[in-house]
């Protein structure tokens, strides 16, 4: 049985059953093939990091929450200093440090994917997630459900047949 679930920040992919069968049989062949595929998701680190961080491209330039919601407009003292014209959190549009120093952590084990999003030195991100008692919370952390409703089909795809779409 296989399962993608929320874990902590990030959601992960778990593999998890028993099966015995006989080893001549074409059905115990492609059990074989599709346990050996559980045993390596490697090949799936790229095609899955890539989707992400896309994901979170599109939504920053779009300036919405991973759920779609727009972004609480920005405070007149802050548009007046701004040096950029784009949404809250990526006034320079796609030089924004939002897009370009965002980095997708993708984890491979036996049966196991993992991954987290995050933006490794920019500490002030935390303070857009839950807002301040001078500014709104602007959520950036998680991830898009179009992003992992299309990260299933690969890994269905993978798994079941050795190769994704």
């Amino acid at each position: 049985m296989a399962f993608l679930s929320f874990v902590s920040g990030g959601f992960g992919f778990g593999f998890g059953g028993g099966v015995s069968f006989a080893p001549k049989s074409k059905i115990a062949e492609r059990l074989s093939d599709i346990a050996k595929r559980c045993g390596d998701l490697s090949p799936l680190k790229e095609p899955i990091r890539q989707v992400l961080w896309e994901g979170n491209k599109i939504r920053s330039l779009r300036g919405v929450d991973v759920q779609g919601n727009k972004f609480a407009p920005l405070a007149i003292s802050t548009l007046r200093n701004r040096k950029g014209f784009g949404p809250p959190l990526a006034p320079h549009w796609s030089d924004s440090r939002v897009v370009t120093q965002y980095v997708v952590n993708v984890q491979a084990g036996v049966g196991r994917l993992s991954f987290t999003g995050a933006w490794p030195g920019l500490y002030w991100m935390e303070y857009h997630q839950t807002g301040t008692r001078h500014m709104p919370a602007r959520p950036p952390y998680g991830f898009r459900k179009i992003d992992i409703d299309a990260i299933r089909p690969m890994l269905n795809s993978y798994v079941m047949k050795g190769r994704w779409s």
